[in-house]
């Protein structure tokens, strides 16, 4: 479980936990038998699903077929940069951290008129189970011209790579796009997919990393001018705390800006069962799970992930939906980040109320 909330004239917060480099392979990655998977149970926040032509994805897997090899670049323009394991080292084995930070305003975000967030928040804890790695990861990027809040969440053997992977690669992917400034969307759908054949193209060539059961949730949420974007695939939420009016006074509410991408859901179970799989909730387990049609497996609990290439086959995706939303600089106040080991356990108004709660302490 991890969290990270930061406050400004409109806030961001993200939330994870760091995992260890691939050369660091924990051994359980090695053991091809060992399938061991833990999700939750979503609900259906009526979103409309993101689709992509045939043609689009084809090209953009032709683009990613050209990264391989090349390590995308760090931007020369950045202004803060916090990383899991720049924060305190690998996290595999540690129980967890709490940070808040103040951030100061220099006089090169004032000239060039970057608004700065006052306050980044994040918090990890190691899940319970004792001989698994922590598998949270998140990365928090300040640029001249934006800002990126991501948290991805590793799920079965190799589970903690794929989610250090994303990490790695995802924030530079989208920044370094050629569609970053004028397409954001396709430049979001396209680093997704790059990140995606580079695990897969990784894991081909490394006897230690086997992500055929293994994979990630990836949530970016990316301010630049006065809009908010959000890109993600599976269950890692991005929430948006801000002032509603009403008759009876001003109220802080939660406004979600991604939803779970959990089996249960309509246009996921339909596009699932068009691709090849099939959705089940089994006898005596809480969540409804993805299958391919002839066996009882791969059993995710979501619809898109990066990595999970047997679930591939069962229309599991790592293609995002991308949603954007105009910043509303009086009204807007923060953005909360986490992945599921807090959304399993409250919602995300009782998140803000927290939050709120916090900040007048």
């Amino acid at each position: 479980m991890g969290s990270c909330c930061f406050r400004g004239k409109s806030s961001i917060g993200s939330f994870g936990e760091s995992s260890p480099p691939v050369q660091n392979a924990s051994p359980v990655c090695s053991d091809k038998r060992r399938r061991r998977l833990s999700m939750n149970q979503g609900t259906d926040m009526g979103f409309r699903a993101t689709s992509s032509s045939d043609t689009e994805v084809d090209e953009t897997y032709q683009q990613g077929r050209i990264v391989i090899g090349d390590e995308p670049h760090r931007r020369s323009d950045r202004r803060l940069s916090i990383t899991s394991q720049a924060v305190a080292g690998p996290l595999s084995q540690q129980k967890g951290f709490a940070v808040v930070e103040a951030l100061k305003r220099d006089k090169m975000y004032e000239k060039q008129g970057t608004t700065v967030p006052t306050t980044i928040g994040y918090v990890c804890k190691k899940g319970l189970k004792p001989d698994s790695p922590n598998q949270d990861d998140f990365d928090i990027v300040i640029s001249d011209d934006s800002e990126i809040y991501a948290v991805f969440d590793g799920h079965g053997p190799c589970g903690h790579i794929v989610s250090k992977l994303c990490q790695e690669l995802l924030p530079d992917l989208i920044t370094n796009d050629p569609n970053f400034e004028d397409d954001l969307s396709k430049a979001f759908k396209t680093a997704f997919i790059r990140t995606h054949v580079l695990c897969e193209h990784i894991a081909e060539s490394q006897d230690n990393f086997d992500c055929s059961f293994s994979g990630s949730t990836a949530t970016i949420v990316l301010r630049r001018d006065d809009s908010l974007y959000c890109a993600w695939v599976g269950d890692s939420r991005a929430v948006l705390a801000t002032i509603k009016s009403s008759l009876s006074g001003n109220r802080l509410v939660a406004v979600d800006l991604s939803r779970d991408h959990k089996p249960e859901l309509p246009d996921e179970r339909a596009r699932i069962e068009s691709q090849g799989g099939r959705v089940l909730r089994l006898g005596g387990d809480i969540p409804y799970r993805v299958f391919v049609k002839s066996a009882f497996y791969p059993g995710l609990a979501m619809t898109r992930s990066i990595g999970d290439i047997v679930g591939v086959s069962a229309g599991i995706s790592h293609i995002p939906e991308v949603s954007e939303q105009t910043i509303n600089e009086s009204a807007d106040k923060f953005v909360i980040v986490a992945s599921d080991g807090v959304w399993e356990f409250i919602s995300s108004q009782e998140a803000v109320d927290i939050i709120r709660w916090a900040q007048t302490r």
